[in-house]
């Protein structure tokens, strides 16, 4: 059986920021062309977001227990 091939937007949090790394190395690279480097700094970019969105996700998610034992959202200060 054949594993399906994750694109960056199925990656976890931690291995988008996996990705993320080797696309700055892609940046990073002093032989990249002009293109190339537009091209690693826009898809960086698009990476930057899906894991700001996940983080919203999980901080959307996460609850506090409370002392009775009751649930609440949670609410993150800005």
């Amino acid at each position: 059986m054949t594993e399906e091939k994750k694109t960056w937007e199925d990656l976890s949090i931690e291995e988008s920021f996996d990705y993320l790394d080797q696309v700055l190395a892609r940046l990073e690279n002093k032989d990249s062309s002009l293109e190339d480097s537009f091209a690693a700094y826009q898809e960086g970019t698009l990476v930057i977001k899906a894991i700001n969105d996940k983080i919203d996700a999980v901080d959307r998610k996460v609850q506090i227990l409370d002392a009775q034992g009751q649930t609440s959202d949670l609410t993150l200060s800005k």
